[in-house]
């Protein structure tokens, strides 16, 4: 598993991610950032990724899968 920086506008589309070695360091108000999850050029972006980007979205706070702009 690894990083993916997402750069785009749909956060469900894998295409809208970059792969990034490491977690990636984001600015802004609390909108995604990056996601932690498997994958190859794109990421994986399975129920659980999507249930993990719901959580964090709503709760505007971080977890385990999805980093937020601080």
């Amino acid at each position: 598993m690894t990083w993916y920086a997402f750069t785009g506008t749909d956060c469900l589309n894998p295409s809208h991610y970059r792969l990034k070695r490491k977690t990636p360091s984001c600015t802004g108000s609390k909108n995604l950032c990056a996601i932690f999850t498997s994958g190859d050029t794109y990421p994986e972006i399975d129920y659980d990724v999507v249930c993990h980007i719901v959580l964090a979205l709503s709760s505007k706070t971080s977890n385990e899968k999805v980093f937020l702009k601080n």
